[in-house]
């Protein structure tokens, strides 16, 4: 897969972040995974799957997300619109 091709650019303050979130310990697995993700987007997506043993595709679909929705939506889940239906 590569060098993605969607362009990770993190500012300090953003890196700052996601570095606490990562060694407070007081997230949830996802979340510090897609911080783990973000904070190594300077390597190709197969390298960084390795140090956060996940599969690429979840390299890249993070990567776009940053890129296209920012932070938050990068790093939260998205809430349904409605409730599901029994």
């Amino acid at each position: 897969m590569g060098k993605s091709k969607s362009t990770v650019t993190l500012t300090d303050d953003q890196r700052s972040f996601l570095e606490g979130l990562i060694h407070s310990g007081k997230s949830s697995a996802s979340l510090i995974r897609h911080a783990c993700i973000l904070l190594h987007a300077d390597k190709p997506d197969t390298e960084v799957a390795e140090i956060v043993r996940c599969h690429p595709q979840s390299v890249f679909n993070i990567r776009k997300a940053f890129v296209t929705q920012g932070l938050d939506a990068t790093l939260h889940r998205k809430l349904r619109d409605a409730p599901p239906i029994p």
